[in-house]
């Protein structure tokens, strides 16, 4: 099982984690909501190994991280971005050729995989930066406010495709955001950081959009507990 054990970080005097210990659901999709500083994209970094600490980190094997920015090659096609990250684990060049186009028609966009990367639009680019971490052979994948910066349509659409990826990849997530209209929509299940502790809200299944549930009483609980 993915987990954190007796983590420590600090920056400077500032102490973010003292003791801290998590675990999250194999192959499921976890949602770290929190206030602003208190420690989600420190916990993204710990597991990514990003940043240095004490304790142990277990479980989460290799490992794709998809950022605010896209962070693809600017001077390669969307087909080369993804085929990049092949060329180390798949020597097969039809084999690959198979493994880019299933993910590209997954985020819709085989019609554009031989546009360069800096002529894609904000929304188009983090399509292709997630189809990306879905694709390279990865058993986890972090996003840290990954569709923080796009409109409500650019990101309701991602957020589909981000639900597609996953059932059709079956890779452990760690999903940090703000805005509880993404946790619902994309969560199997929901924390809430705060200090130097993960507050459980439990599953989420059922029916549901962005927006919506057909069992709201999860929505409730979260607003309740947010707002008080």
């Amino acid at each position: 099982m993915p987990r954190l054990i007796e983590i420590n970080k600090k920056y400077g005097n500032n102490t973010v984690f003292d003791g801290f210990c998590a675990e999250f659901e194999e192959k499921k999709t976890t949602v770290i909501l929190g206030e602003s500083g208190v420690g989600k994209t420190t916990l993204l970094n710990v597991v990514a190994n990003l940043t240095d600490h004490e304790g142990t980190v277990e479980g989460f094997g290799k490992i794709s991280y998809v950022f605010q920015s896209p962070r693809l090659i600017p001077w390669l096609t969307v087909y080369e971005n993804l085929e990049y990250v092949l060329f180390s684990v798949e020597k097969d060049v039809a084999a690959r050729k198979n493994m880019i186009e299933t993910a590209l028609e997954t985020v819709r966009l085989s019609p554009m995989k031989n546009r360069l990367a800096e002529k894609l639009s904000g929304g188009e680019a983090q399509r292709v930066a997630l189809a990306r971490a879905f694709l390279y052979p990865c058993d986890s994948i972090l996003l840290d406010e990954a569709f923080n910066s796009l409109d409500l349509s650019l990101k309701t659409g991602l957020l589909s495709d981000f639900r597609d990826l996953s059932k059709a990849y079956g890779k452990t997530c760690v999903f940090v955001t703000h805005d509880v209209n993404e946790a619902l929509f994309i969560a199997d299940r929901i924390f809430i950081l705060e200090e130097n502790s993960l507050v459980d809200f439990g599953t989420v299944s059922g029916e549901r959009a962005y927006g919506y549930e057909a069992d709201g009483s999860l929505r409730r609980k979260l607003y309740d507990y947010l707002l008080k």
